[in-house]
Formats: structure tokens, sequence, C-alpha cells
């Protein structure tokens, strides 16, 4: 969604008079508009998601439509245009939730990012987040992807996302109350938010126990492409990385705290072992950020960790590895 704004040059007459008798005037040829676009995101939209088309932690899933309504306002200055937003109740056009959101126009498209509580299953909550990533579409649209994460625990760990369309459905209701774009602080680099692109990982094998071998190594090398979100102006984020093992795509999210990268996820299989068994695994990752930061971050060094909880000997136990993940693209 764009408005133009028309600005006129003014011509500059420039009189030259010699003695009393004559002038000269030099008047320069007429200059055209100079027009410039800004984005605006105005008025009351319908938020969509496509359902038949949801991703949870890498897998194909089916979504029944929930729309929801944001009523929104924007506005642009020297430091980069900004939007507000405020969840609807429901279809109903005129009452307004607690639940606000604020968008900024980035790279030809607008993106939030947002603090979500997700239920767990056991019954407990996990903080996360969801963002949007949405450029112009057709009509009155925009369309991108929405998103969604959380890591707290083994057992509370997802990475969600859906195509998504923002649809303008008519103008604000005079009497829902939306913040004022201007008063929003301009935006600001979150240093994790370097984590973009594609990686190479390899993993070399330390053996049981943690303590590297001299012995043989065994190196497993795939190609993992990670996304941030970071919560607006702070250093709270989360990454989705999303990689293909043995033909099955698979995602997880890696929270951001106290400098590291981090997850503790169960495998999405279970594991083949030497007696013919399966086993759960549980997966840890640990990628301290570089320091000092860059972006978007060129490696991640850490360990990565297998724990095999199983009753037969030659399954059980813990396998560490050194993990390099070196950004080879975009």
């Amino acid at each position: 969604m764009k408005f133009v704004r028309p600005m006129i040059a003014s011509a500059l007459v420039l009189i030259v008079a010699t003695g009393c008798s004559s002038a000269v005037s030099a008047v320069p040829p007429p200059q055209s508009a100079v027009v410039i676009y800004e984005p605006a995101l105005d008025g009351t939209y319908r938020l969509d998601l496509d359902g038949k088309h949801v991703l949870v932690n890498g897998k194909a899933m089916h979504a029944p439509p929930a729309p929801s309504l944001f009523a929104i306002r924007s506005a642009c200055s020297h430091s980069g245009c900004v939007a507000t937003g405020t969840l609807l109740q429901g279809d109903d056009s005129k009452r307004a939730t607690d639940y606000t959101v604020v968008l900024d126009y980035v790279n030809g498209g607008w993106q939030m990012a947002a603090p979500n509580t997700f239920s767990c299953p056991d019954d407990s909550t996990s903080p996360g987040v969801v963002a949007w990533f949405v450029k112009p579409g057709p009509g009155r649209t925009l369309v991108g992807t929405y998103y969604a994460a959380h890591a707290v625990g083994v057992d509370c760990v997802s990475a969600m996302q859906a195509p998504m369309t923002l649809t303008r459905v008519g103008d604000v209701d005079p009497a829902v109350a939306v913040a004022d774009p201007h008063a929003v602080p301009a935006l600001s680099a979150s240093a994790p938010d370097g984590l973009k692109g594609k990686y190479s990982q390899v993993n070399t094998y330390r053996g049981a126990g943690g303590a590297p071998q001299t012995g043989e190594v065994e190196v497993q090398a795939e190609t993992v492409d990670m996304m941030t979100m970071c919560l607006r102006n702070t250093e709270q984020c989360w990454a989705l990385a999303t990689a293909t093992y043995h033909g099955t795509t698979v995602q997880w999210p890696l929270a951001f705290a106290n400098g590291v990268w981090s997850v503790s996820r169960r495998a999405s299989r279970d594991e083949g072992c030497p007696d013919r068994s399966t086993t759960e695994m549980v997966m840890h990752s640990d990628y301290p950020m570089p320091q000092p930061p860059l972006n978007p971050v060129p490696q991640l060094t850490g360990t990565e960790s297998l724990d095999f909880d199983s009753p037969s000997t030659p399954c059980a136990g813990a396998f560490a590895y050194d993990s390099v993940l070196k950004r080879t693209g975009s």
C-alpha cells in the first residue's frame, strides 16, 4: 500500500538589469514534479493464514480458517516508516482488545515480531514470539509469511510457519483507539538478528564423555537455513533453523539468552540401535554469539550433544560433537 506525495520545485527567476532602460529575464524551463513514494498501512485489516500450507517443526499440517482483524495506523519520518496495530475482538471492527503490535517498513515490506505465550503438553506455558513478514500483493492486500516459535524445556519446543495475507477491509472505526505511530521510538539493530541465510554445518565427533579423541573422527555435514526474529529494539530473539535429513525436512527454533543460541529438543524420529531396537534421542545445541557481533554472522562455533535414553547398552549414553556453522549465502 502506497500513497504519492508530489513536491513541485519552485522556479528561480533571475533578472539582470543593464542601465535603466533595458532588462533581460532568464527563466529556466519548468521542472517536472518530484514524486516521493511512502508506504502507508492505514485501516482495518483482516489477517488470514493459509491453513492448507502450515508447517510445524517442518511437517505439513492442516489448520482450520481463523481470521482476525487488526486496526492499523502508520507514519513516516526521517528515521523510517512505522505502523501500530491493535487486535480487534473477533469480527467486530468496533471493539479493541489489549493486544498490540508494532510494524517496521524494511527492505520494501512490513515486518514485526511480538511476544506471545504458548501452551505446553504438561499444561505449563512458554514465552515465545510471533512474527509477520509481508510485502504488497494484488489488490488491497499484503502477502508474506507468519511465524511462531518457542523453546522452553525438551517437551515444549515448536516452530510454525504459514503463508499469510493482510487484506484491507475498511477504515479504522472512530471508536477504536490505536497508538500514535509518531510516538514509537526509532528502530535500532539487534545484534543477534545477524544470524540469517544459508550455513554449512559440520559436526566433528568428540566421543562419549565429551573429550576429543585422537582415533577415528566422525564428521557430519549439512546445510541449514537460518532466519531470526527479535522483539523490537531488544536482544530477545528466536531463530528458526531448517534442514533436510535423509530426505525429510526438519525445522526447529533456537532461543538467544546470555549471549548464547541454544535449544534442547527431541529428535523428529526414533533412532535405531545396534540390537535393532529403537530409542528416543534428545539433542542439545549451544552456540555462543561471536564477539564483536557481525551482521550477517559469518560463523558460529559451538557444541551439539545427543542423549540416548535406552535400556539397550549399545545405544545408551551421551555423544558430543564440536559444531561449526559457516555462512555460505543469503
